[in-house]
């Protein structure tokens, strides 16, 4: 493995980032376990999330695609809750007023 002294001229550009202190010791132990520094742990990290294949975009277009599945079938599930309750307060009433519409009875 390159070391960031290495690889990374102190000339190239810098940045400088806020991060909280449980991310910083996260970042230091990958460091520490990939045997490189915690800028070029941070650097290795950022490049390898501009590094998507294919299968990496498709997942996530299936992933979205699910989502917005799944939210046509709750608004769909919310329709059928509405219309049932409306169809059972019609039974009530109808049975109560005693309109409801008889069984065919033998004569």
């Amino acid at each position: 493995m390159l070391r960031y002294s290495q690889h990374m001229a102190r000339n190239q550009p810098q940045i400088n980032i806020r991060i909280s202190p449980g991310l910083r010791e996260e970042l230091t132990i990958a460091a520490a376990n990939s045997g490189r520094s915690l800028t070029a742990e941070v650097v290795a990290r950022l490049e390898q999330s501009f590094k998507v294949d294919a299968k990496g975009l498709k997942i996530f277009d299936v992933a979205e695609e699910m989502g917005e599945k799944l939210t046509e079938v709750v608004a769909e599930l919310e329709g059928l809750k509405v219309e049932q309750r409306l169809l059972r307060e019609s039974l009530a009433v109808n049975s109560a007023s005693g309109s409801a519409k008889p069984r065919n009875r033998k004569r």
